[in-house]
């Protein structure tokens, strides 16, 4: 969050008052990166594309809020400055004496910047608002062993050079989602960018319906039209890349796209993007390393330390009020740690089975099945969570890879699994607190889905079971 110096903003509003007729003026105009300027600059509310001038209407504005309260303070700012008196002669109207003049005009100024700053405050959190609402629902209370990587990619985010493409690489469940999430939210607070898009792709429909790369982009590029240019009735892909090209290279944006998985897809968008940075940035969240030949910032994702893997247990556990975690020591931690490794999805869903299994017999079947790859640790730690889920929590876990990548609601969720509301209800409340549901959305409208490691057991684990069965 930008924080403002009120003194500094006193001597910038006073650089203005004596630059008023245009002499003094100083290069780049005082106050010229508030939102208020911006935003009138940007909405055409104002003659002028000059900051300078416009800057001259927010103080004339904020004038007449001042003479509301106090009439003559505003009266020695317009006499003084806008008119170009001297201090005796503004006296001499005002029947005041040169000293008494001196110091009003020194509060007024300083109430005048206080208005204009509690206007732009305002505006900065209706904003901020505003682009947060760009965002999925937030999917975690509390990020850890982020910090420095956090502050790290925060400032290459931020930095007006490149780099223009960065990606977040990783195997699934292991963070990128999150990390993505809590770097926009801090780019929306520092207001950086003038807009925010955050497209989710699913890419399964696409890769199956067409042998060629460049429909991948296709839902990239639907996204960006729907928020940026939502106005523009344009259909030809040429037409919507002319467009995205005009916002995206004219005005800083920040775009992340989420959840890409194949490397041949995943570079051939990367690479489509290059035409629409400078000055707008792209954030991507990956299973897959690019193509070398792409100009884009790689950052590993790492799965977590022992010791934030402790904190991250401690913590989902007190917050799922996960009773038997309770007798947890540094041994239990140490034993799950050496068998799942620091991947937040996996810890998570381990603490999640412990209101069911008691830890010795959850592990001992972990490292049974363990194959040495953290993706098929994943397949023990589903199995154990599907055996001991009641038949309707199963028939509506079953049902949920019909519902596509954006969630689906209640009243789908109830037409595909066919449970009657006894079991229904239930069944919802035992996914969530397994951890196997999503939920998305706000106060008004929720959505519901699964992780893609979740589908991805039901599919290889179950259904293809039982059809062989």
């Amino acid at each position: 969050m930008t924080r403002y110096n009120i003194d500094e903003i006193v001597e910038k509003i006073h650089q203005v008052l004596k630059s008023w007729s245009g002499k003094k003026m100083v290069n780049p105009a005082p106050l010229a990166d508030f939102q208020i300027v911006k935003q009138k600059l940007a909405s055409h509310t104002t003659s002028s594309t000059n900051p300078y001038e416009v800057i001259k209407e927010i103080i004339e504005e904020q004038l007449d809020q001042l003479a509301v309260h106090d009439e003559v303070a505003a009266q020695i700012i317009r006499l003084r400055f806008m008119e170009e008196n001297k201090l005796y002669t503004v006296g001499n109207k005002l029947s005041l004496s040169e000293h008494t003049i001196s110091r009003r005009q020194r509060k007024a100024i300083r109430r005048l910047s206080e208005l204009i700053l509690e206007e732009e405050l305002a505006l900065r959190q209706d904003r901020i608002g505003r682009l947060k609402l760009r965002l999925p629902p937030k999917s975690y209370s509390q990020l850890f062993g982020l910090k420095e990587t956090r502050l790290f990619l925060g400032k290459k985010l931020l930095q007006p050079a490149g780099p223009w493409v960065l990606t977040l690489t990783g195997i699934g469940g292991i963070g990128k989602t999150a990390l993505a999430d809590i770097l926009a939210r801090d780019a929306i607070e520092a207001l950086h960018f003038d807009d925010i898009v955050w497209v989710r792709v699913n890419l399964r429909d696409v890769r199956h319906r067409h042998h060629s790369l460049e429909p991948s982009f296709d839902p990239v590029i639907d996204a960006m039209m729907r928020i940026l240019a939502p106005h523009v009735d344009v259909f030809s892909r040429k037409d919507k890349l002319f467009h995205l090209r005009q916002i995206l290279n004219s005005r800083p944006c920040l775009v992340v796209i989420d959840n890409l998985e194949v490397e041949a897809e995943t570079s051939y968008i990367a690479s489509q993007l290059m035409q629409l940075t400078h000055p707008s940035k792209f954030l991507l969240t990956t299973r897959t390393h690019l193509d070398p030949t792409i100009a884009a910032f790689h950052f590993e994702v790492d799965a977590l330390s022992q010791t934030d893997a402790a904190a991250l247990l401690n913590n989902y556990a007190k917050e799922r009020n996960v009773a038997a975690w309770a007798r947890a020591g540094e041994a239990e931690i140490e034993a799950i740690y050496a068998l799942v490794g620091g991947n937040p999805l996996a810890l998570k869903l381990i603490v999640s089975l412990l209101d069911w299994m008691n830890l010795g017999d959850l592990l001992k079947g972990l490292e049974e099945g363990q194959s040495g790859h953290i993706e098929d640790m994943y397949s023990h730690i589903y199995r154990y969570a599907w055996e001991t889920l009641s038949d309707p929590a199963k028939t509506l876990l079953l049902a949920m890879p019909l519902i596509g990548e954006s969630g689906g609601t209640l009243d789908y969720l109830r037409e595909i699994s066919q449970l009657n509301a006894d079991h229904f209800w239930p069944a919802v409340g035992e996914l969530r607190t397994r951890s196997l549901l999503e939920v998305r959305g706000d106060l008004k409208e929720k959505r519901y889905g699964i992780h893609r490691l979740t589908s991805t057991f039901i599919h290889q684990e179950i259904l293809k079971r039982e059809m062989y069965e």
